[in-house]
């Protein structure tokens, strides 16, 4: 099936899941295109944050620059090996559970908004029902957008 991975801050306690913010989770999937988790992490990581200092600055959202200088890592829901440092063996899991780690994942859809003001967000929840009958609202993050491995450019490269 394929392992799936977070972008996990262990000095924050803060976590982005692809899905959440219109991705899939799976390493390339989650990379090579605009809006990727390699730009999530790319702007939360900018060490001047939100301070636009030239032309091509990336500005315009709180959370420019906010893990800056934090222990960061990606890590998958197979990670629980003897091999695995133990301070991310789990952790995929952990993270969800744990009431000190906050999913920003909702922080970012802003984030990417702010930076990408062509993404297109179709849909933004949907609506099911639980065993028990009630009604719950799940966010459903359906972008428009292009894998550079749909792209002309690799055409038949598998």
């Amino acid at each position: 099936m394929g392992q799936y991975h977070k972008l996990i801050n262990t000095t924050k306690k803060e976590f982005v899941v692809g899905h959440d913010i219109g991705i899939m989770a799976k390493h390339y999937e989650q990379i090579g295109f605009e809006g990727s988790m390699a730009d999530v992490l790319y702007c939360l990581m900018i060490a001047q944050g939100n301070d636009r200092r030239g032309g091509g600055d990336v500005s315009g959202h709180k959370f420019i620059g906010h893990w800056t200088g934090d222990q960061v890592a990606i890590v998958g829901d197979y990670y629980s090996e003897d091999t695995d440092k133990p301070e991310y063996t789990s952790l995929y899991d952990i993270v969800e559970y744990d009431k000190h780690y906050k999913n920003i994942s909702p922080s970012i859809r802003s984030m990417l908004r702010a930076v990408y003001p062509k993404l297109k967000i179709k849909k933004e929840y949907f609506t099911t029902k639980n065993l028990d009958g009630t009604e719950v609202k799940i966010a459903m993050w359906n972008r428009e957008w292009k894998p550079y491995a749909n792209s002309t450019k690799l055409k038949g490269v598998a």
